[in-house]
């Protein structure tokens, strides 16, 4: 096997590894797969079986047993058509006999590297909201706050960042998983999205490693400015997804303006899926005296997902 076709290998193991892992489905890498000689599916399962049965990740943080068969299944018939002489008895017998859990898992892996494990749903809307899943614009956030932390805070990393409408906690438990801020402050309003987003902190976040985190209700509805001083300073805001729903939006919008009276500076990740709708959140984010400039953005983008720097006007 030339170094070549050894690099296409492990590129392929990390996506398979990346695809498992995130609940997501193996058809994208499929082609690529299915080019594969026998010799290259050899070292594909070496590479994969470790890594997806075998690693912490996969001893800690189980999969959701339904994709775990429908995943396996897929990629055992691929590596069957590759002509490999015969494929590890551990991949039947992980498709055939998915251990019960307590818990179900997606872990994220950015640039190649684990970073974390979030409990979620497997459903867009569960328990009434949408908030038990991680959505498009909170993992291109994290990635965009990353690539461009030195410009962002050169002098040092922010003390306290609150995000609003934390979800599940990709986004703020990811920026502590990387050290790009001291602590955070994440907030939600859904009783059970509270609940699973201080089961998520609790499972990634060590504080004995200095990481500091708190999980607030906030009601943006009921949003004021004894519940500004509650907070005690913050530096930086950050927010993701939070702008699907038109009647929320002026709601949305008065907290920031609240919020950025002490707080120097928001960035808020939008995916445009409705353009009425985010044309509306600007003209409201207009109307409380603050201004917005959209971000450069520098990093791969396939979601054409939009960062917005929000601040107080000057007096």
């Amino acid at each position: 096997m030339t170094p070549q076709d050894q690099d296409e290998v492990e590129s392929l193991a990390l996506a398979i590894q990346s695809h498992y892992f995130q609940w997501r489905s193996i058809n994208p890498i499929e082609p690529q797969l299915s080019q594969l000689s026998a010799e290259q599916a050899e070292r594909l399962c070496g590479l994969v079986k470790p890594a997806l049965f075998r690693s912490p990740t996969a001893e800690q943080f189980p999969v959701l047993p339904k994709h775990k068969r429908e995943f396996l299944k897929r990629l055992i018939l691929i590596l069957e058509h590759s002509g490999m002489s015969e494929v590890d008895e551990v991949f039947y017998h992980e498709m055939a006999h998915p251990r019960p859990m307590e818990r179900c898992y997606k872990s994220y892996f950015l640039q190649g590297q684990y970073l974390l494990s979030l409990v979620e749903t497997e459903a867009l809307v569960s328990r009434g909201t949408t908030g038990l899943q991680t959505w498009q614009a909170g993992v291109f956030l994290l990635s965009w706050l990353k690539d461009r932390q030195k410009s962002l805070w050169p002098d040092s990393r922010p003390s306290r960042v609150l995000e609003l409408g934390s979800g599940v906690g990709y986004t703020g438990i990811g920026l502590l998983k990387l050290g790009l801020v001291q602590e955070m402050v994440l907030s939600d309003y859904h009783p059970d999205v509270l609940e699973t987003l201080a089961l998520n902190c609790r499972e990634n976040v060590s504080e004995s490693k200095g990481s500091k985190w708190s999980v607030e209700s906030l009601d943006w509805t009921q949003f004021s400015e004894s519940d500004v001083q509650a907070l005690k300073p913050i530096d930086v805001i950050i927010a993701a997804d939070v702008v699907f729903d038109p009647s929320l939006v002026p709601h949305l919008a008065r907290t920031l303006g609240l919020l950025l009276r002490t707080t120097p500076v928001a960035y808020v990740a939008c995916t445009p899926r409705n353009l009425d709708t985010l044309e509306l959140f600007l003209s409201q984010i207009a109307s409380q005296d603050l201004i917005w400039s959209e971000s450069e953005i520098s990093i791969p983008n396939p979601d054409h997902v939009k960062i917005y720097e929000m601040c107080a006007k000057l007096k």
